[in-house]
């Protein structure tokens, strides 16, 4: 994939649902204008996970993880995109959802693949 076609957004889990997130952490980010998006709930995906053990467990991760992830997808011929990525304190989540794929696009991303349709 070109650099140009990566896209990628950083958020935060503010709970697993709308009834369990924090609201006052929620109204303080939205105060900063960070902006909500709920993610699909995935039924059937691609996952991995890779231990968390310091900040170059990320580069190792990157590194190790997308390329073993992309050959097994090829192999399989299946169509599993976006990646998603979820950080816990000691395991980084890996998955890309089998179907459903647009459900995970935030409205940022929609708007510049919309901008970039039009030049």
């Amino acid at each position: 994939v070109s650099s140009e076609s990566c896209r990628f957004i950083v958020g935060a889990v503010l709970g697993k649902n709308q009834e369990s997130a924090d609201e006052d952490l929620m109204k303080r980010m939205i105060a900063e204008e960070y902006k909500t998006f709920q993610l699909p709930k995935s039924v059937q995906s691609v996952y991995t996970a890779f231990p968390c053990e310091s900040v170059f467990s990320i580069y190792i991760a990157i590194h190790r993880v997308y390329r073993h992830l992309s050959s097994f997808i090829q192999t399989k011929k299946l169509q599993a995109y976006p990646f998603v990525e979820y950080y816990e304190p000691t395991l980084i989540h890996f998955y890309a959802p089998l179907s459903n794929h647009d459900a995970y696009n935030v409205p940022d991303l929609k708007l510049v693949e919309q901008t970039n349709k039009t030049d």
